[in-house]
Parts: C-alpha cells; structure tokens; sequence
C-alpha cells in the first residue's frame, strides 16, 4: 500500500486514507508511507469513560519502522496488540460514538 494514511471523519477505508476526526483541541495526524511500505502491526491501549471500554490510543507500525507512528493518544490504559507474520493490513473497521469502541483489521497475505 502506498500514500498517506489520514487519522483524522467518518472511519470509512479508502485506497491510501482512513479518516478520523480527532477530538477537539486535538490535531490530525498524517502518516505518509513511502513506496514498499506497509502496515504490520496495530496496537494500543484501551480505558474506560462512563463504564464503557474506549480506544484510547493507537499506534501504527510497518515494515519499515519497526518502533512505530505515534502512539497517537495518551497510554494509560490497558495494553493490546494484534501482531501479524507474513500479513499486510490493508483496511481497518469498528465502532464508534463519541469515542472509538472497537477496531478491527483487513489483512492480506504477504510474502516475507
């Protein structure tokens, strides 16, 4: 996958773009991947608001930056990672309201 990856409304997977609208007081973020790079890994951490479990933050990591984007979002909360060999993430989908409730991931194989 090539391009720029936007964390910024709507959650709806493009080619090149996710978008997410930030909450306010908080700034979009722009990950622009070069040519052979994708995404391998997606992590995070998780906290409650209201008694209802929330993503709090996310970071990305690909094939060529091992140590990751971000994370963007405060990590506090409860650790979690959805590791992959050999897959490329090619789509995210989830739940939200005001905050982000769960994320899931689309892979694809991908030769090592």
């Amino acid at each position: 996958m090539q391009g720029t990856i936007l964390i910024g409304p709507g959650g709806v997977p493009k080619r090149n773009s996710l978008k997410f609208e930030p909450a306010p007081g908080l700034k979009d973020a722009t990950i622009t991947f070069g040519p052979t790079e994708y995404l391998t890994k997606i992590s995070g951490t998780t906290t409650k608001i209201n008694e209802v479990v929330v993503i709090e933050s996310l970071p990305f990591y690909t094939n060529t930056n091992k140590l990751g984007y971000g994370p963007y979002g405060p990590t506090t909360g409860t650790a979690f990672e959805v590791p992959l060999e050999n897959g490329e993430v090619v789509g995210f989908f989830g739940s939200a309201g005001d905050f982000i409730n769960s994320i899931g991931i689309y892979v694809i194989p991908h030769a090592p």
